[in-house]
């Protein structure tokens, strides 16, 4: 569940970056909350992509922290083996 995989990636920040916990934490959390909204209950890892994470930024306050957050926990989730690729990547156009 993309719940299981912010809890882990706040784990590893808490251990690197411990003044980040809390800002990110918030962040996550309310991308999980819309995300569990947009699907209609827990929401899997999987529902993270470029055009779900466009519409959540559009509606946060900061929205650079925002960014840095998922930015960050995106890059996580591939270094880790959460998903074999970029959640935020677009396939190429043809």
């Amino acid at each position: 569940l993309f719940e299981d995989a912010v809890d882990d990636f706040l784990q590893e920040t808490t251990r690197q970056k411990t003044w980040l916990r809390a800002r990110f934490e918030a962040q996550l959390g309310d991308l999980n909350a819309y995300l569990d909204g947009v699907l209609g209950g827990p929401a899997p890892l999987t529902a993270l992509s470029k055009p779900r994470a466009d519409a959540w930024l559009r509606g946060v306050a900061e929205r650079t922290l925002a960014e840095r957050a998922l930015g960050e926990f995106s890059d996580y989730l591939v270094k880790w083996g959460w998903l074999p690729s970029h959640p935020l990547s677009r396939p190429p156009t043809v």
